[in-house]
């Protein structure tokens, strides 16, 4: 996951990264260059590996909805260096969104007033799919099942939920992903 905040002063431009990769691609397609996802000339381009997030506040929805101007701020002195329009930038944000489904939005606030365990600190990104966010450097080791495959068919057109069965993998599950979590080094 690359979360960039929405005051960087780069914000525009990460915004137009992937609109740009993603208008390459069709180019490239319609050239007659392999550009499927295993394609040999898919490599040639770039920020494909990643989910893009905006990280939003709650200042620049408010400008967004006032239709105001929204400060970007260096990021050592928190200075503004520059104005922008809050809601160009907004509509500039959801059509790259559109174009590419990248990026997506995080809500600042939201997501910090929802925290579990504000004293450890503030979240300030998730994983790849944000539906884990917590503390920077924490894990997300995530499992899943194919419930079709807990279906048992009587040969008769009757099928029947093996419940004892998926009980017996969930618990192995549990257990395989309890012993990653041991053997997983934590980032740094």
């Amino acid at each position: 996951m690359v979360v960039l905040d929405v005051d960087h002063p780069d914000v525009e431009d990460f915004i137009a990264t992937k609109v740009k990769e993603e208008e390459k691609i069709r180019a490239l397609r319609d050239a007659g260059f392999d550009m499927d996802l295993g394609g040999d000339d898919i490599t040639s381009v770039q920020y494909q590996n990643a989910n893009n997030s905006v990280r939003v506040n709650d200042e620049f929805m408010t400008a967004v909805e006032n239709g105001t101007e929204f400060g970007l701020r260096a990021r050592m002195t928190g200075e503004v260096i520059e104005k922008v329009d809050a809601k160009a930038l907004f509509r500039k944000l959801a059509e790259a969104a559109w174009a590419c489904a990248d990026p997506g939005i995080q809500y600042d606030g939201v997501i910090n007033n929802w925290h579990t365990c504000p004293e450890s600190g503030r979240i300030t990104a998730s994983n790849p799919c944000s539906e884990y966010m917590h503390l920077d450097n924490t894990s997300c080791n995530l499992a899943s099942l194919n419930l079709m495959k807990f279906l048992d068919d009587d040969g008769k057109g009757n099928q029947a939920f093996d419940a004892e069965r998926f009980a017996k993998v969930v618990e192995l599950v549990i257990t395989a992903m309890d012993i990653s979590i041991c053997f997983a080094d934590f980032p740094t």
